[in-house]
């Protein structure tokens, strides 16, 4: 029987940070990701069982999105976003202005050994990541619910599909979506990918 991974990105924070790589940064829900949150409870509440387990990213945006499924869950320090170091917050512009050509390049290749200026190594995000893996291939439930960051879910996909880790930028996952994964004998297949189907109309409400 095939294990069911639900992999949910936390919904949306506040406007003055679009475009603009969050990691640490600790920041709350918008009024509009409060509402997407309500929609993914509402979704993703009547698939779940009594059993499942729920693991989330001790961040704020993911303990609020997960705080509208009003049941209990763990969280999980290894599922925080990646640390951009003095790159958070800033746009991809911004950060090209001062960055070599040659590590912006190492950048993009998802080079494991390239590191964040004082922030995190490629390679020590993907071992934490790893160990979230493993955590959830051990678990005896059928279906397990995870809340986290695009980083981390894009990740836990290659991991679990055995794709190249550097291949991880192909995955895009917007927030406030739902991705589902199976696995079988630890091997995993993607069956939805970044779905906002639950979030139509909701922008509509907001305006």
């Amino acid at each position: 029987m095939a294990k069911q991974l639900i992999l949910i990105r936390h919904a949306e924070i506040d406007p003055c940070y679009a475009g603009k790589f969050v990691g640490r940064t600790d920041v709350a829900l918008s009024e509009l990701g409060e509402c997407q949150a309500v929609a993914l409870a509402d979704a993703i509440t009547p698939v779940l069982t009594e059993q499942t387990p729920i693991l989330v990213s001790p961040q704020l945006r993911a303990r609020q999105t997960a705080l509208t499924l009003k049941r209990k869950f763990d969280t999980d320090n290894n599922l925080r976003e990646i640390d951009f170091g003095r790159w958070e917050n800033l746009t991809f512009e911004e950060i090209q202005k001062d960055c070599p050509a040659e590590k912006m390049e190492q950048w993009c290749k998802g080079d494991p050994q390239f590191s964040f200026p004082d922030g995190e190594a490629f390679g020590d995000f993907q071992r934490r990541v790893k160990a979230v893996v493993e955590r959830l291939l051990d678990d005896d439930a059928q279906q397990i619910l995870v809340i986290t960051h695009g980083g981390v879910i894009s990740t836990m996909i290659c991991q679990l599909l055995g794709i190249p880790a550097m291949k991880f930028l192909a995955f895009q996952v917007a927030r406030g979506s739902v991705s589902k994964i199976n696995i079988v004998d630890r091997t995993g297949s993607l069956v939805l990918l970044g779905d906002v189907c639950h979030l139509n109309g909701i922008e509509d409400i907001q305006s």
